[in-house]
């Protein structure tokens, strides 16, 4: 293959590769390589210029403008985690930039290492290329902390040849030889990524003690961010884009109410629609190859061309998950696609190519490895089309996703749910934007901006389905008699969601950490099946808060996005949707039912169980009075404990 060769696009490579004299194909030439360049893009976050341009913000959106020379023409808003296809030139041009930066990134990585298994870099420098960088660069996207122990549980197995593991005495020894460097691993990871998530946040970030090592490696990468900024503003045209994400986030909360705002954009400006063509700032590309996102392939979509050369053919692909096969090219120090790259050899322009196939690993809808493939999923004739079906999961969340959904279709109300309807959807947001304002000394100089205050906080949203009332009589603060409403609204298996007030139900409450909210929907799916089969809200599960992060002010107890309160249950029909109490006997207050799911709560991985009836008791119970807690139950499902992991995947 030339070594010369022009890479081009797909569209243009076709159109050329027909002979308009012999009316016939030119000879096409394919060989499998490797690239930094993928398929596609996946829209991320950016650094603006201007006005406080040394602070990168955060949001779950990117502005797609009509105008490249403008920087206040907004056309939509992009969401984050939206696929786009870059003009190939621009790509080009990006892709030095972009090797540039891996590279440097690579090298604080080699580093990190370094400094983390000193003496097998030092005295088995051969082992320490061969097997640590490899493992470790393969999942350097990896972010999310239980994702990262599954991943050095997985491959630390991978550090002992046959002999040292023969030489390791003892089950016992083994274990603790094989946690020590999956501690060191995980250390590694924590590092790298702590590093990296400040230098998302700022473009000056300030390192901490044992950082600071790294600084030289930390500005060379910085650089490389700007210099890909220098870039401005790439034409892109919309593949997919998911809008219930930005649609459900700027639902407002009830006016007088604490709340959290997670409004991010304003009503004026629509997302953006499939197919839509604009400008988005280069930074706005996730330029980085490091296995972010999955793609799932939704039920019943067309056949998809899958193999390379003469060996291609058409396969279905519905209901799969394809993951980018990724290896680490130890030349170029940085993560490579696997791809087939073909050429013709043209008269005027010479050798021009293009990619068509990658490589991917293909897994079932759990998340089970079944095969790798080569598949091409732009394709020429039909790019558009084809991304209808296909759907970009962060790979942090990727598996809690997809057993939660394995987990819904036991569930009527989901089945039947509006697919267009967001509040009826289960939602993935990562980087949930706020616009309280922040002010920071810098410099000398006091600057005020509108930070994401959740940088960290990956949410998932439990589908909401119709709105149930009910009007009782209740006393008010000063234990008058009133008349009052209740508006719930109904959830998966049976659920409720109860407001902590009069009137309508809290949107902030519908999100949590999706390990804690999948660990809780499948105890709500066997209590419904082993405990109230009939849809009786005597016995269904009533939860209300959730998500109260710190800047809310309002509940200390649930700024995690762990945990959960639920209400105890009732033997009367009448009291519905109101409080039960312990000291109310007019609630009708069930004890014997609310003991058998507080043991099934401990049971899933729930902790800091508290409910201020000390006869029931537990393990994870804690055995005192705590204020304001003789109406509801309050426990935690921590993403990293072992059991809520696990009630999560296989459910009890």
């Amino acid at each position: 293959m030339a070594q010369n060769s022009k890479i081009i696009d797909k569209n243009e490579y076709y159109s050329h590769l027909n002979d308009p004299l012999t009316f016939s194909l030119k000879k096409e030439y394919c060989e499998e390589t490797t690239t930094m360049q993928p398929p596609f893009y996946t829209s991320n976050k950016y650094l603006p210029s201007g006005y406080n341009a040394d602070i990168k913000w955060s949001k779950v959106f990117e502005n797609l403008r009509s105008n490249k020379n403008s920087k206040s023409d907004i056309k939509s808003i992009l969401p984050i985690g939206s696929i786009v296809k870059v003009n190939q030139k621009i790509s080009n041009k990006l892709y030095f930039e972009i090797e540039k930066l891996n590279q440097s990134k690579a090298s604080l990585a080699d580093d990190i290492l370094k400094s983390t298994f000193p003496r097998e870099a030092k005295l088995d420098p051969e082992y320490f290329e061969d097997i640590v960088k490899p493992i470790f660069f393969k999942n350097t996207g990896v972010q999310d902390k239980s994702m990262i122990q599954s991943v050095t549980r997985a491959h630390v197995k991978n550090f002992f040849t046959e002999k040292e593991l023969s030489s390791i005495k003892g089950k016992e020894n083994l274990k603790k030889v094989t946690k020590e460097i999956s501690d060191k691993l995980q250390g590694a990871y924590y590092s790298y990524q702590s590093i990296l998530k400040k230098l998302e946040a700022y473009k000056y970030p300030k390192l901490n003690s044992s950082e600071r090592r790294y600084r030289y490696k930390v500005n060379e990468i910085s650089k490389a961010i700007i210099n890909i900024s220098k870039h401005g503003l790439v034409p892109v045209e919309v593949l997919y884009t998911d809008k219930s994400v930005i649609k459900q986030l700027e639902k407002r909360e009830i006016p007088g109410v604490g709340k959290i705002n997670m409004r991010s954009k304003t009503s004026s400006i629509t997302p953006s629609k499939k197919n839509s063509k604009g400008y988005i700032n280069a930074n706005s590309l996730d330029l980085h190859p490091e296995n972010k996102y999955v793609f799932k392939i939704r039920q019943h979509s067309p056949m998809f061309i899958t193999g390379t050369g003469k060996n291609k053919i058409e396969e279905n692909l519905s209901d799969k998950i394809l993951k980018y096969q990724i290896s680490f090219d130890p030349k170029l120090q940085a993560n490579v696609y696997n791809v087939e790259k073909c050429c013709f050899d043209d008269l005027k322009k010479g050798a021009l190519c293009t990619f068509k196939s990658y490589l991917y690993d293909v897994e079932d809808k759990l998340g089970n490895k079944l095969s790798s493939k080569w598949v091409d999923l732009t394709p020429e004739c039909c790019t558009n089309e084809m991304f209808h079906f296909i759907r970009p999961l962060p790979k942090d969340h990727y598996k809690t996703f997809l057993n939660l959904m394995d987990a819904f279709r036991d569930d009527e109300r989901y089945f039947y749910a509006k697919n267009n309807d967001p509040e009826q959807s289960l939602l993935l947001a990562q980087n949930i934007a706020t616009r309280s304002n922040v002010t920071i000394k810098r410099n000398g100089e006091t600057i005020s901006y509108r930070p994401n205050s959740h940088l960290n906080d990956d949410l998932m949203k439990i589908p909401l389905y119709e709105r149930d009332t009910q009007v009782f009589s209740a006393l008010d603060h000063k234990k008058k008699p009133f008349q009052a409403t209740a508006i719930i609204r109904r959830g998966p298996f049976n659920t409720y969601h109860y407001p902590n007030h009069l009137g309508e139900d809290e949107s902030n409450d519908e999100w949590g950490k999706p390990k804690s909210v999948c660990a809780f929907m499948q105890i709500a799916k066997h209590w419904r099946d082993n405990f109230c089969k009939y849809n009786d809200d005597r016995c269904n599960i009533g939860f209300g808060h959730i998500y109260h992060p710190q800047k809310l002010g309002k509940h200390d107890s649930h700024q995690s996005g762990e945990c959960f309160d639920i209400r105890p249950f009732s033997k009367k029909s009448s009291k519905r949707f109101q409080q039960v109490s312990i000291n109310d006997k007019g609630s009708g207050y069930n004890k014997e039912l609310t003991n058998t799911f507080i043991q099934l709560l401990g049971k899933s991985g729930g902790t800091g169980i508290i409910f201020n009836d000390l006869s029931i008791r537990n393990e994870n119970k804690v055995n005192y009075q705590v204020k304001g807690h003789n109406n509801h139950i309050h426990v935690c499902f921590k993403e990293s404990n072992d059991k809520v992991r696990e009630t999560c995947k296989n459910g009890l």
